[in-house]
């Protein structure tokens, strides 16, 4: 489909909030090595309980997701922001795996609950899943490890086309599970402008900010009209690359040694200062093809971040969900995010991008080189809706 479309005022407030929420997350996540998750999907997968939470249970949720304004028309909002996302998508083949069209951008942000059997979920919840959240709900018997365990794998593999088979093993399940969250996100899109592959090279990419030796990685190459910052009083340098369909990449390269310093400030407002002192600039770009597999326990960081009745069968107040005199509550919260960056494109269990054309200069630039030979970070993003799907640390690309 295409053509523009307007993105609602509530929906930018929601993003705004779920931004907020998603970035909080980096600094909770594993500190060391390739580090890869999807902020969006994880605020979409716990933002499907507020329409069944009550009480303190209720507070807690819309407070970390920073969505206490106006909680009922919540699901409204949330279709509404992938409704935003998803109608760019142009026509996929599944079974060919050929795009019909040349302009490739597909996204599908999945989100399923299941349910411990003997707990009867009220229709009314269901239909709410169902109708805005495009959420899969089952039943299984957690006691049946194994066999839950196949179930969930069975639907999460499904919705990201085989990129993630086996997000939960047996041995995370426990008998007296009631509630497991899952969410799972497919992302494909090609680069506005492709990298030529006669352009990329074997070169050093400098582990640990310089410091941990050197491995050699297939270096990609090119010169574009990109959105560059340098920003020295924040240890760093910013590139935005333009996907299809209105998503990018913004590349954060940290000054030698400064990696960590920079993830500590990693924020929604941190983004949105960059966002205003980059200008449209001639760039010697090199970027190193990668892939990243990651996967997290959320439960213990969201408790963390204030989630705690959620989680605990003697306080959480999901009766929205539920009203069987046992209870119900969350196990555990699972994610899992997987991508692949090379010269066509990105291609993720987990992801999104975009950035506008960029005119002509009048008279000839002096090209600024920008070269991510060492560890860096880099958020994938829609610019139309301002949504952070994406978020990603590389410490040492592989391929």
């Amino acid at each position: 489909m295409k053509g523009t479309h307007s993105v609602p005022q509530d929906v930018t407030s929601l993003v705004r909030g779920f931004n907020a929420f998603g970035l909080s997350l980096h600094t909770h996540l594993p500190r060391e090595g390739n580090c890869f998750y999807s902020p969006l999907s994880i605020a979409i997968a716990l933002s499907m309980l507020l329409p069944g939470a009550k009480g303190e249970t209720l507070r807690e949720l819309t407070t970390l997701l920073q969505t206490d304004a106006d909680v009922d028309r919540l699901p409204e909002r949330v279709a509404a922001l992938i409704e935003s996302l998803e109608w760019r998508a142009s026509e996929f083949n599944w079974e060919t795996d050929e795009a019909v069209q040349k302009d490739v951008f597909r996204l599908h942000l999945a989100n399923a609950l299941f349910a411990q059997t003997g707990y009867p979920v009220r229709q009314a919840y269901v239909d709410t899943l169902r109708e805005h959240f495009s959420a899969a709900l089952e039943i299984l018997d957690f006691g049946q490890a194994e066999e839950s365990a196949d179930k969930i794998n069975g639907w999460v593999s499904e919705q990201t086309r085989g990129m993630i088979p086996n997000l939960i093993g047996p041995h995370m399940i426990s008998p007296e599970a009631r509630v497991i969250l899952v969410n799972a996100v497919y992302f494909f899109a090609e680069w506005r402008n492709q990298f030529s592959k006669r352009a990329t090279t074997p070169q050093p990419f400098y582990l640990s900010g310089g410091t941990g030796g050197a491995v050699d990685v297939s270096m990609m190459r090119d010169e574009q009209h990109l959105s560059y910052g340098n920003h020295p009083e924040l240890g760093l340098q910013s590139l935005e690359i333009p996907y299809q369909a209105s998503m990018s990449m913004l590349v954060l390269l940290p000054a030698e040694g400064a990696l960590q310093a920079v993830e500590e400030k990693l924020s929604a407002d941190l983004l949105e200062r960059l966002d205003a002192a980059r200008t449209d600039t001639p760039i010697d770009l090199e970027l190193p093809k990668f892939a990243i597999t990651f996967q997290s326990p959320l439960r213990a960081i969201i408790e963390s971040l204030g989630v705690r009745t959620a989680f605990d069968l003697e306080n959480s107040e999901f009766t929205g969900i539920s009203d069987h005199p046992d209870g119900l509550a969350i196990d555990e919260i699972i994610h899992e995010a997987r991508v692949r960056v090379d010269e066509h494109g990105t291609e993720a269990a987990a992801a999104t991008a975009e950035l506008a054309m960029l005119g002509e200069p009048e008279e000839e630039p002096v090209v600024v080189p920008f070269i991510v030979n060492r560890p860096f970070l880099f958020v994938i993003r829609d610019r139309q809706t301002g949504a952070v799907l994406f978020v990603g640390r590389v410490e040492h690309p592989e391929e």
